[in-house]
């Protein structure tokens, strides 16, 4: 990763969301985009949204 890029940006509860960039990575156009991910999409990114759907899938059938 010696030239290459990592942003991070915060979403609402404190949790990041980072993208490995190349070194060729235009970073203002994909700064641009992570931050338009984050204000469509960032809701859905918060830990309890994503331990439910984790937590359905490893319980195994209903009943067990």
């Amino acid at each position: 990763m010696k030239d290459d890029s990592l942003p991070v940006m915060t979403i609402r509860d404190g949790s990041l969301l980072g993208a490995h960039l190349v070194a060729d990575a235009d970073l203002s156009i994909v700064a641009h985009h992570i931050t338009r991910f984050v204000a469509r999409a960032g809701h859905l990114l918060t830990p309890e949204l994503r331990d439910g759907p984790r937590e359905a899938a490893t319980a195994g059938p209903a009943g067990d």
